[in-house]
């Protein structure tokens, strides 16, 4: 990114020059009773200026992979309409330095707290520079880093109305591009008759935002619901949550017929469904029937409900410690080799997006063996490109213990996923170091 071009220095009293570069930090001291003003420099935030751009020339090291791309795309000028200020990208990358960068480009510098039990760091902005603008990026920054899971201490049976469809007895439904009107001529009104000199013809294949697939499900979904108010029991949200979920099943299916392969065009399809939204409706909702199923319901932590590497406390220890690029926590204590092993394989894979060693991280599972309810650590949580959130076990030999650690797992995946608002879960196993590979692509897939 260019410097910008700062006024600087002043060639005699009263009057400026341009200067190329940035204006090192300072302030002006104005004496009235003498009329003189002086300028300090602030030599504590020049220095920090200097490691913040050695550390920028070497490639950001410390960082972890998803900050590395956060600043990759902060500082892409094109992939905003209007791009970043200057002092913003200042801004954020001076936290990101202090808290991610490698303990050599900080080395001497020393900030002064207030003693209180938490670090809190002060970025000063001037006045319409972009502070609120900065505030979200610290926000993302801290939330895309962070791996979140569900605190629960366990699993209750649950019954719980369903919304479902029986496909093979639903008929087909054949929308009939001849009898849909795609093209609409409009024209003003003089004295009660319309001026046909002055007609506009509206084609709606030039229309495309209006007919985004998605609206459509929502839209539908959202005539399913009016349809539907007092007819089936449950919460609403869940409700609607159905509802949008069978909308895309019997859209994706062959239950809709389109005899045109001229209307077989995914634009002229969704033309053709937006137009016939009410028939598709009713057509649906007469094969919807409420059933009750029991799931298991997970009951959650109600202090904590929700865990988070964010919530990681410092810790000692007298091992050694390795560190991190893709995980929040800046260092990871290895129990074994083979740990080692899967965590240099996970900080090279693509596919992994960050990973976190369970150590003092909280995440347990309940189970029972021999009558005790017993606590379960899974070795590591690892959240993949494709947005899933693996939870891997390594363990080098297996026992009827370790069956009835992985069945409570199983069933925690499942509580968790068929309660939804917590994405997407899965757990898996390796018992032999070059499974790891393996497991990784199975689950990325």
């Amino acid at each position: 990114m260019p410097l910008p071009t700062a006024i600087g220095s002043r060639a005699r009293a009263g009057e400026l020059i341009e200067v190329e570069g940035r204006r090192p930090a300072s302030y002006e001291i104005f004496d009235i009773r003498n009329n003189t003003r002086r300028s300090e420099p602030l030599e504590r935030v020049n220095e920090i200026r200097g490691r913040i751009a050695a550390w920028r020339a070497a490639d950001y090291p410390g960082a972890t992979a998803v900050t590395r791309r956060l600043l990759e795309h902060w500082n892409d000028r094109t992939a905003r309409l209007y791009p970043f200020y200057f002092c913003q990208i200042k801004a954020i990358e001076t936290l990101i330095w202090w808290v991610e960068g490698s303990p050599e480009f900080r080395q001497g510098i020393f900030l002064p707290g207030d003693g209180g039990p938490w670090e809190r760091l002060c970025s000063k902005m001037a006045t319409g520079t972009g502070k609120t603008l900065v505030m979200g990026m610290i926000v993302v920054w801290q939330v895309a880093n962070a791996l979140t899971y569900p605190k629960r201490k366990d699993f209750s049976q649950a019954m719980r109305p369903t919304l479902a469809v029986d496909w093979s007895k639903v008929p087909a439904l054949t929308l009939d591009p001849a009898a849909t009107p795609v093209v609409a001529e409009i024209a003003p009104a003089l004295g009660g008759a319309a001026d046909l000199g002055k007609i506009t013809r509206i084609d709606l294949e030039l229309l495309p935002e209006e007919f985004r697939l998605q609206r459509l499900v929502f839209r539908a979904a959202q005539k399913a619901f009016e349809q539907t108010e007092g007819r089936f029991k449950g919460q609403r949200d869940f409700l609607a949550m159905q509802l949008i979920r069978l909308v895309e099943t019997f859209l994706a299916c062959d239950k809709l017929d389109i005899p045109s392969l001229f209307h077989q065009d995914e634009a002229r399809r969704r033309i053709l469904i937006a137009l016939n939204l009410d028939g598709i409706v009713q057509h649906l909702m007469r094969h919807v029937e409420e059933q009750n199923r029991e799931r298991l319901e997970p009951v959650f932590d109600e202090e904590m409900p929700l865990g988070s590497t964010r919530a990681m406390h410092t810790w000692y220890t007298t091992k050694t410690c390795h560190r991190t690029q893709k995980s929040q926590i800046s260092h990871m204590l290895a129990d074994s080799a083979w740990e080692q092993h899967a965590a240099n394989l996970m900080e090279m894979d693509a596919r992994v997006l960050a990973f976190a060693k369970n150590d003092h991280l909280g995440f347990q599972v309940f189970y029972l063996w021999n009558g005790v309810r017993r606590r379960y650590l899974p070795d590591f949580l690892i959240r993949l490109v494709n947005g899933k959130t693996l939870v891997l076990e390594i363990k080098g030999e297996d026992s009827e213990q370790n069956h009835a650690k992985r069945a409570a797992l199983d069933a925690w995946v499942s509580g968790v996923n068929a309660r939804g608002g917590f994405g997407i879960w899965c757990a898996d196993v390796a018992f032999k170091p070059r499974e790891m590979a393996d497991i990784l692509a199975r689950h990325a897939a």
